[in-house]
């Protein structure tokens, strides 16, 4: 039976995750994330998409995406399509490598999308992949916040707006709002009087 096609919306912002299949890796070194990046340069540039964010996790993705046209599903496609051939080229793999089709959530309002930016660098921290989220090299937000040169396919004035009336003010909004986030989890995970951390 055929899938349900998605519905897609001109200009929409979207939080896209995408899964490898079952427990493997969707990386299995720093070649495959560099891959990973170039091939998303060429389909933003290809389907003329934004890209505000991304986080390469271990086995998933997480990326922030504007769609000035109704073509994320073509978007997408291309992407994972080509980084998977590639992928099982490299490894000499066969079969899938990602599970199923990716998922998007549409972000319908500025507070949902400022919380994303958060949850995408608070994302490797509370992996345990680093202590602190500007030490993770896999995602924009050493670029966002001002630490690295930005790839020249990732929108940062799209995202920084929104934090500021200039991309300086947003950056250091949004390094803040991080800020706050970091010392929220680090709260939750302190262990309370009389409690001992297992």
């Amino acid at each position: 039976m055929p899938r349900t096609p998605r519905i897609e919306y001109e200009d929409a912002a979207y939080h896209v995750t995408a899964h490898a299949v079952s427990t493997a890796p969707l990386f299995k070194d720093d070649v495959d994330r560099e891959i990973y990046l170039a091939e998303l340069a060429k389909a933003v540039a290809k389907h003329q998409l934004s890209c505000h964010g991304y986080c390469l996790m271990g086995n998933h993705v997480h990326l922030e995406l504007q769609t000035p046209k109704a073509n994320l599903a073509h978007a997408m496609q291309s992407l994972h399509g080509r980084y998977a051939q590639i992928f099982n080229r490299r490894h000499k793999l066969c079969g899938h490598v990602f599970d199923s089709r990716y998922y998007a959530v549409l972000i319908e309002s500025d507070p949902q999308r400022l919380e994303l930016s958060r949850y995408d660098a608070l994302n490797p921290p509370r992996a345990r992949l680093c202590e602190r989220p500007e030490q993770y090299a896999w995602g924009s937000y050493r670029a966002a916040i001002g630490l690295v040169a930005a790839p020249a396919f990732l929108d940062l004035d799209g995202l920084l707006l929104h934090f500021g009336d200039t991309p300086a003010l947003g950056a250091a909004r949004l390094r803040q709002f991080v800020e706050d986030g970091l010392a929220s989890d680090r709260l939750a995970r302190r262990p309370r009087r009389g409690q001992t951390r297992d």
